[in-house]
């Protein structure tokens, strides 16, 4: 009787070549049309991993330093006297000489460093969400390890070596101003009149790792229901991994190449998208390329058995 789960039974044989033989015969191929709809999962999957993994990889920094900062601040909602007066309080710490302006401000934040530290805040933000804590807000003692790890950006900025005192007192101005515990994620959602729960999920690791394993099971699953004749389970799994990179790779390099084409929003907001589009064209690279090396194995493996059940 037939096995459900791909293949029959095989019956003993002395002779290996007619074994192997026998066995190709009678390896039954899983049903086409649920094969082809597992496969057309797995590759918009994979697809939405790529992406996920190029929003993780790009990070909150690159967006901040893509950000004309200093039109954000005086275009906001209390206007430039707000920016001022946070300028004003920056000037008046009393560790420093130096007479900061909006242009000193917006170039600081557009450092690599500061860029990627304001990331490492946000990302708080986003565990914090997705843990359903929607009181989280960023605390003195998270500028105060932030200034930590930006001592020689600070020292450039304020043209002095700041002690762990300056680096309280500067936390706590920032809190004076700013009012971190106003600063929850239902807070600036109230404020800012958004929602930031798609943003927020989008850059998760978890989310990120729940749709990687996703994938892995998916893959097992299209190898596994062919186990009856794994090379033919390892080709299907390495066709599978190249149309998605390929994809991927060819999305990249279109929306790197023309980004007029989707739109006049999407041309203006270039600027953000150029890195993640050279990103994606890379992972897609390294997906199709993964998939292609699986072909080959698959086909070298084959030939291999093929020509050693032969001369049995």
């Amino acid at each position: 009787m037939q096995n459900s789960r791909g293949y029959r039974p095989q019956p003993y044989t002395k002779n290996n070549a007619n074994a192997y033989r026998q066995a190709a015969q009678e390896y039954e191929k899983p049903n086409a049309f649920l094969s082809v709809l597992l496969c057309i999962i797995t590759i918009i999957s994979l697809c939405v991993f790529i992406g996920l993994l190029v929003l993780r990889t790009t990070g909150v920094g690159h967006f901040i330093r893509e950000t004309n900062v200093y039109e954000i601040m005086v275009n906001a909602s209390e206007g430039e006297e707000s920016t001022h007066y946070i300028i004003n309080q920056v000037n008046g710490l009393p560790f420093h000489n130096q007479d900061l302006n909006l242009d000193d401000l917006s170039l600081f934040l557009h450092r690599e460093s500061v860029s990627d530290e304001i990331g490492v805040i946000v990302d708080g933000y986003a565990n914090a969400f997705i843990m359903g804590n929607l009181d989280h807000h960023v605390t003195s003692d998270d500028i105060v390890q932030m200034a930590r790890n930006l001592d020689d950006d600070l020292y450039e900025f304020f043209g002095h070596r700041m002690t762990e005192a300056d680096m309280e007192h500067l936390a706590s101005t920032l809190d004076d101003v700013l009012d971190f515990n106003s600063l929850t994620i239902n807070g600036l959602t109230e404020d800012f009149g958004i929602d930031l729960s798609v943003p927020l999920v989008l850059i998760s690791p978890l989310l990120l790792w729940s749709v990687g394993i996703l994938c892995i099971l998916l893959l097992a699953v299209i190898f596994i229901i062919r186990r009856g004749n794994p090379v033919n389970g390892a080709f299907a799994v390495g066709i599978t991994l190249t149309i998605s990179g390929l994809f991927a790779f060819t999305g990249g390099l279109f929306a790197g190449a023309n980004p007029g084409a989707f739109g006049e929003t999407v041309e203006r907001y270039y600027r953000y998208l150029e890195y993640p589009a050279h990103l994606l064209s890379q992972y897609g690279f390294f997906f199709a390329a993964v998939g292609i090396i699986t072909i080959i194995i698959s086909f070298m493996v084959h030939k291999v058995s093929k020509r050693i059940a032969e001369k049995v």
